[in-house]
């Protein structure tokens, strides 16, 4: 009888080792799978109040590329106003995405279809308008959409010094249509944070446009605030622009 019982504490030893050394396998393959990132961003007017706050979630490769991500805008009392679906399959810098507001039930997108980019606007009264972007732009130019710019520069992160007065495209499917940029490293503030700057090219029209500022962390590769034109509209669906920190 104690042989017996001896034989089935061995076997039940050897049983927890082999589920043990299963579930230390299957973690390590998690950890070399993709990875999940949620962080936010509370944007401020220029009063220093808190107009809304951005909830992001956000799949990554295992090399660290943006694959999708989802975030939910919510006012400073807490209720949804606002969501957008990205997926970087197609375009790391262009996603194809789906904003709505919920306050204007109105929205803006891009997809893509046979290699085309299309740009969408989703209107009021639940039709939509579409345009494919069929310019031909230089070789060095960077066609940016809703939130690529950020997830380009963190993938690209030590090209970042280099970049001087680099032809952007702005995507604005809203209005079906994209403005010219140019975007520059201006170099480290003294908190040892990278300084980038977009400013519009036309130069009448720069008089009017905001210039676009993002400061990232120049260790982590984080995004630490940026400063310019929202993609959101304000309660009144006029532009607005805002100052955004970001937290992790």
């Amino acid at each position: 009888m104690s042989a017996l019982l001896f034989s089935y504490r061995e076997a039940m030893t050897h049983f927890l080792k082999i589920l043990t050394l299963a579930a230390f396998l299957f973690t390590q393959h998690l950890s070399l799978a993709n990875k999940t990132e949620k962080y936010k961003g509370i944007a401020y007017n220029d009063k220093n109040e808190i107009v809304y706050i951005e909830n992001h979630t956000v799949q990554f490769s295992k090399e660290g590329k943006a694959l999708s991500s989802s975030t939910k805008y919510v006012n400073p009392k807490g209720k949804v106003i606002g969501t957008l679906e990205s997926d970087f399959t197609n375009s790391l810098s262009a996603p194809a995405y789906k904003y709505m507001d919920l306050r204007h039930k109105k929205g803006h997108g891009i997809k893509y279809e046979k290699g085309k980019l299309v740009l969408i606007q989703y209107n009021k009264d639940g039709t939509q308008k579409s345009k494919v972007l069929n310019e031909k732009f230089t070789p060095d130019s960077l066609i940016v959409g809703c939130q690529g710019l950020h997830y380009y520069l963190i993938a690209n992160f030590e090209k970042i010094k280099k970049i001087k007065n680099k032809p952007v495209k702005f995507l604005t499917p809203g209005n079906l249509s994209y403005f010219n940029f140019k975007l520059s490293h201006l170099g480290l503030n003294k908190k040892n944070q990278i300084e980038l700057e977009a400013k519009i090219s036309n130069l009448i029209l720069r008089i009017f446009a905001p210039t676009l500022n993002m400061l990232y962390n120049s260790k982590t590769k984080r995004l630490v605030s940026y400063d310019g034109l929202s993609n959101i509209t304000d309660d009144n669906d006029k532009n607005q622009s805002v100052k955004i920190v970001y937290q992790y």
